[in-house]
């Protein structure tokens, strides 16, 4: 039963997958500028404070923009 539940899920767990890849690029392209990450920044703090986001989740989120915002620092 295992077997024929991984497939039927299999498009479900694909489709969520490239839909975080294209989230992770349109926010790669929206976040440029500091103004654009310090506002980023902002509303998942905000998130994770209404319990609307995981720790972990926003965690992994906050990393994220910490290197974005290095990155474009360098720039």
């Amino acid at each position: 039963m295992l077997i024929v539940d991984d497939i039927l899920f299999l498009p479900l767990t694909i489709g969520k997958e490239v839909l975080d890849a294209i989230k992770k690029m349109a926010d790669d392209g929206m976040l440029n500028t500091e103004e654009s990450i310090r506002k980023k920044f902002l509303e998942t703090q905000l998130l994770y404070e209404a319990g609307s986001l995981k720790e972990e989740d926003y965690k992994r989120d906050i990393e994220y923009l910490e290197n974005r915002l290095k990155m474009i620092r360098v720039s």
